[in-house]
């Protein structure tokens, strides 16, 4: 399983009976050392922030690539922008002080083939005898536990991710927002664990210590509390899963697995799934004009709007 998930949570879940949890294996892996900075006080711009330790590093450090973690495309291809602009600056172009960069952005969206210069090797020296070149990779969180990044030796961790600019949905006034917010804890490590794959590394968090220890969460909310439900339970209903509010005339009980209010959920959504079973009733109703919907009705209902294209 992956490192950011929260194992106790998995064992009670899959715990044979109630109050036994389920055995956990853990196999560790081998890191090297991790250097961890932080920032004196906060950066108003995460990303000019984050340009300019790039190439601290570059003219300070040691050689290494470096990862630079930012929330999307547009952020990764504007950084990406600036930061070509730089090295192509005079000022770094000195043989005789800096080694030649490049950088590569990564996110989901972009092409198989660009996607894999990643693992590119860092440029050669300008000289025989030169400094080595660098690679700097702008990447998403997909870099966070998905796939792993030789000789990433720096990383810089702005504390926001892709996954917090994901839709937020709120059940109770049907409104779905784009939400910008930092990560949890255990990103911010596993963000950090990159640098130190290969060698001993640095990571560089541009945010203080005490935002880190006191202000972040300690996991990331699951998806399915943060998402709209309204086409997966459509398409559910429509396959024929039960819900249990329409079924109150039938005498014999529905199976939990058969049924989208009470079914075993790891993290339940409960909130969003009775607030659909709502709305879905109040259009039943409106639909075929009866105070009162069974199952079928409902079922014919999400066939008429899945075919629609709507919710």
């Amino acid at each position: 399983m992956s490192a950011t998930l929260d194992a106790l949570k998995f064992q009670k879940y899959f715990g044979l009976t109630a109050g036994t949890p389920a055995p956990l294996f853990k196999v560790p892996g081998h890191t090297h050392p991790v250097e961890v900075f932080y920032t004196q006080e906060p950066e108003p711009d995460y990303v000019e922030a984050a340009i300019r330790t790039v190439f601290m590093i570059h003219r300070a450090e040691e050689p290494g690539d470096v990862l630079l973690f930012l929330t999307g495309e547009e952020e990764i291809e504007d950084a990406c922008r600036k930061i070509k602009l730089e090295a192509d600056d005079p000022v770094n172009q000195d043989s005789d002080s800096v080694g030649p960069l490049v950088c590569i952005p990564l996110y989901s969206s972009l092409p198989p083939q660009q996607q894999q210069r990643i693992f590119d090797p860092a440029p050669t020296p300008r000289t025989p005898d030169g400094i080595p070149g660098r690679k700097v990779v702008v990447s998403t969180n997909i870099a966070e536990m998905s796939l792993t990044i030789d000789r990433i030796v720096y990383v810089l961790d702005p504390g926001f991710s892709e996954q917090s600019k994901q839709k937020v949905y709120n059940p109770r006034i049907r409104v779905e927002s784009l939400l910008i917010s930092p990560i949890s804890k255990v990103s911010g490590q596993q963000r950090a664990g990159r640098a130190g794959r290969t060698r001993p590394g640095m990571c560089f968090r541009l945010y203080k210590e005490k935002d880190f220890m006191n202000g972040l969460e300690e996991q990331t909310h699951p998806e399915i509390l943060r998402c709209n439900l309204s086409n997966t339970v459509l398409e559910l209903v429509k396959l024929g899963i039960k819900v249990s509010v329409y079924m109150r005339k039938i005498q014999a009980p529905i199976d939990r697995l058969q049924d989208l209010v009470r079914f075993d959920y790891v993290d339940a959504p409960a909130d969003a799934v009775k607030a659909l079973v709502d709305k879905t009733h109040c259009n039943c109703a409106m639909y075929t004009k009866s105070l009162t919907c069974n199952n079928e009705s409902v079922v014919h209902l999400c066939h008429r709007v899945l075919e629609m294209k709507c919710n």
